[in-house]
């Protein structure tokens, strides 16, 4: 190239999700942990707000036949609802993994679901229930954990974010921990946060076990990074 000239590349919105798309396509192995020729794929891109979705599911089963993406999935109702599940693509947890029921509860909420704005968000959750008190209003609901709020964190409800605290033994009144899920209500307009110390893993099965003694009520789903 002469030293004098400048290449230059100009590209509008049509041309940069091509390109978007084909980089998923090449390094789905990468980005998505998957062998490209396993996996069938799906995309859907919304120009207007800049968001762009892509689904790998397993491309055969057991008799090799060939397993096309289920019809109950609306891959724009679903980007729609769905949070981002990373806030950037360098990092490690890019993907997240969710049965077909899961995906169609997220399509069917009224409200979106959060992930690379508040998935491992450091918070400070002040303590209002601790272990071992009852609720305020059912005396029946013994709190096995530490329950409280994340201050100037408004939630679908109009109040402050509720949040279950997870891996301390004893009562407390406030932690600075990690949100390591989002439990929906499906039959409810709350979410409740789960915020862990810094540096604790946590299972989905674990969550629900330890949340059992108030999520029973509820028709709930847990949301969280793999």
């Amino acid at each position: 190239m002469d030293k004098d000239k400048y290449r230059i590349i100009k590209i509008g919105k049509e041309a940069l999700y091509e390109f978007i798309y084909e980089k998923f396509i090449e390094n789905q192995e990468e980005y998505l942990g998957v062998n490209a020729l396993e996996v069938m794929n799906s995309f859907e891109i919304d120009f207007q707000n800049g968001n762009f979705i892509f689904i790998a599911h397993k491309s055969e089963d057991e008799n090799e036949n060939i397993i096309p993406l289920p019809k109950e999935i609306d891959l724009v109702k679903l980007m729609d609802k769905m949070g981002d599940t990373t806030s950037t693509m360098f990092g490690k947890d890019r993907y997240i993994e969710l049965s077909l029921k899961e995906i169609i509860d997220i399509q069917e909420r009224k409200i979106a679901t959060y992930r690379g704005d508040v998935m491992n968000r450091i918070v400070k959750v002040v303590i209002d229930r601790p272990l071992g008190s009852y609720h305020p209003k059912h005396k029946d609901i013994y709190y096995s954990v530490n329950y409280g709020y994340v201050p100037g964190i408004i939630a679908p409800d109009g109040e402050e974010q509720d949040a279950y605290v997870l891996g301390i033994n004893e009562p407390i009144k406030e932690l600075i921990g990690k949100v390591v899920a989002i439990i929906h209500r499906n039959d409810d307009v709350e979410e409740k946060w789960v915020v862990v110390p810094q540096g604790m893993k946590i299972t989905k099965a674990e969550i629900q076990e330890q949340v059992n003694f108030q999520e029973k009520y509820f028709d709930s789903l847990i949301e969280m990074l793999i």
